[in-house]
């Protein structure tokens, strides 16, 4: 019987309940209900204690939640803040709807000054066009996309800038992070120029001999000339005289044939045409030469011009010929090519390297062999191949070895001894092939027997645009 109940029947029977009858069914019908209340309440204070936790365990996780929250957003703050890119946050009519510190770091703007303003303000005009199609881009397939341009820092000061940017669908905005590279480039530049200028320097000294041969026999000419004029003196004296006097006799013819034979006549009227050609073709190698250095060593310009790639490689040669012909003969087979648009100088940087290259891939090739006063053979050969300009230059060299062909282009790997290479040459080719002209620099290569090196440039605006 339920305790409870007892206590109660105890109260109203101190003696005990009479047994039988209607009040014994009714005791235990009450019993049975205090026992029925008792499972019910232990139920339901089972559901409360459930419930209880339940509400306490999904409180803490929403406590934990929002802490994580405000944890994660305040570390984006943090980053967004201390960032050394330029972020920011552009409306669809590419006005600023965000931007963070660095802003003021590198360009001296202020957030203040710049949110509502509109980005195109502060692009260089000529770059504004393109900078629309990128953010066309973006808009038209949300993929990322990188570019550069430049920007006008509040300075005045234009600084170039590699942006990265996205579109948030759900605001139809875009987020772009920026970085000035403006320095990286001019010390690339600078790298490059030089580079140019050790080749340079590398060039003079065969530049020198190439044209000393020339001017010599130039020289030698000019003196023979002067030489055989000063024999010519008397003959032109008299002669000269004697038109004057408007009479010859005998005595004159003698005399005249006389110093004809003194001045060898006969010999220098097949020597001295000859002397001058020979002299003329001379100042035209020497001009030539001067003429090839000069393009060598021009300053390129920033932006890409129509360029001769056949003309820019035969001056390139004519540059590089005392490098290369005492180890090997340089081949041409220059096919038909429009005008490309490039950068000519840091081209024939990339020409130059990787002639010079070849003559020292045969070089180490005929040590190899026992043959150090061998020549091989270089070979220059162009052509189109689709939208692309190709120009290859190979060797019959000693080849790349396996173990290294992925390291080639690496900055500073060279396999040269000391001296005679800073490991740049090929890093450079590829950067300037690669990266400024949206190009490719491959090769083939087998060891024993030689390597070529393919530069492939697009012919036209749109391959570019496509590459990038």
């Amino acid at each position: 019987m339920h305790a409870l109940l007892k206590r109660q029947l105890k109260r109203y029977f101190p003696d005990g309940a009479p047994e039988g009858g209607p009040l014994q069914e009714l005791i235990a019908a009450v019993d049975q209900a205090y026992v029925d209340a008792d499972d019910e309440r232990a139920l339901l204070e089972r559901s409360l204690n459930l419930s209880s936790d339940e509400l306490k365990a999904r409180n803490d996780q929403l406590q934990a939640d929002i802490a994580q929250r405000v944890r994660a957003e305040s570390e984006r703050d943090a980053f967004f803040r201390m960032s050394p890119d330029l972020l920011c946050m552009i409306q669809p009519d590419m006005s600023f709807r965000q931007v963070n510190p660095t802003w003021e770091r590198v360009l001296g703007y202020a957030p203040s000054e710049l949110i509502g303003r509109s980005m195109i303000a502060l692009i260089h005009p000529e770059d504004v066009q393109r900078t629309l199609q990128e953010a066309s881009k973006v808009a038209a397939n949300g993929n990322t996309v990188g570019f550069t341009n430049r920007f006008w820092s509040k300075a005045g000061e234009l600084r170039l800038v590699a942006w990265t940017a996205v579109k948030d669908a759900a605001t139809n905005s875009y987020f772009a992070a920026g970085r000035d590279i403006t320095e990286e480039r001019r010390k690339e530049s600078e790298a490059a120029q030089s580079q140019k200028l050790e080749a340079v320097g590398q060039l003079a000294a065969g530049v020198a001999h190439e044209i000393n041969t020339p001017i010599q026999f130039v020289g030698d000419n000019v003196q023979f000339v002067r030489d055989s004029w000063d024999d010519l003196e008397p003959l032109r004296t008299w002669l000269t005289a004697v038109l004057e006097a408007k009479q010859a006799t005998g005595d004159d013819v003698a005399a005249l044939e006389a110093l004809l034979a003194k001045a060898d006549w006969d010999f220098l009227v097949g020597e001295l045409p000859t002397s001058l050609e020979e002299a003329r073709d001379g100042v035209k190698r020497v001009a030539e030469l001067v003429r090839a250095l000069k393009e060598f060593s021009h300053p390129d310009t920033p932006d890409m011009v129509s360029c001769d790639i056949n003309q820019a490689l035969q001056r390139t040669i004519v540059l590089a010929r005392n490098e290369v012909k005492y180890v090997a003969a340089i081949e041409t087979e220059l096919g038909e090519l429009p005008a490309v648009p490039c950068h000519a100088g840091a081209l024939n940087q990339v020409f130059l390297n990787l002639l010079v290259n070849a003559a020292h891939a045969i070089e180490d090739r005929n040590r190899k062999k026992g043959t150090p006063n061998g020549r091989g053979t270089i070979r220059v050969a162009t052509k189109v191949d689709g939208d692309f300009a190709v120009v290859a230059i190979g060797d019959s060299g000693c080849g790349i070895p396996p173990e290294i062909r992925e390291r080639i282009f690496e900055p500073f790997f060279t396999t040269k001894e000391v001296g005679r290479g800073t490991g740049q040459g090929l890093a450079l080719a590829r950067k300037i092939v690669v990266e400024r002209h949206r190009g490719a620099l491959t090769f083939e290569t087998t060891v024993d027997v030689g390597t070529t090196f393919f530069i492939r440039l697009p012919l036209r605006a749109a391959t570019l645009a496509r590459a990038a």
